[in-house]
């Protein structure tokens, strides 16, 4: 199996991870703290999600727009996959070929003018 490797964050809990630091009324304040203190890039786990945060706007832009493609797709959850068809319909496939078509035919057939 697999282990994903995450930047350094604060020591979290089994269960729950970091939502007993986590400060909803100023998260803005809360993650430039943390930021501070581990660094440019640093991770939270949210309840069982594993959370990346990306404070700095540079870097954001590298994440979100020139290393789109290795941030862009969909965690694979057994039960999703069950009610998917195996992660085959276009809410749920993975960032590929496949999902591609599904979109230009979806775009092209169910989302043109002529049919809406």
């Amino acid at each position: 199996m697999k282990k994903n490797i995450l930047p350094p964050g604060p020591l979290r809990l089994p269960f729950i991870g970091n939502l007993h630091q986590f400060d909803s009324l100023t998260p803005h304040i809360y993650f430039w703290k943390l930021s501070k203190k581990y660094g440019k890039i640093f991770s939270l786990k949210l309840g069982s999600t594993p959370i990346i945060i990306v404070p700095s706007a540079k870097l954001a832009k590298e994440v979100m727009k020139i290393q789109d493609l290795a941030f862009c797709s969909r965690p694979s959850i057994l039960g999703q996959q069950k009610l998917s068809y195996n992660n085959q319909d276009i809410a749920t496939s993975p960032y590929n070929y496949h999902w591609k078509e599904l979109r230009k035919i979806c775009v092209g057939h169910l989302l043109s003018l002529k049919k809406v």
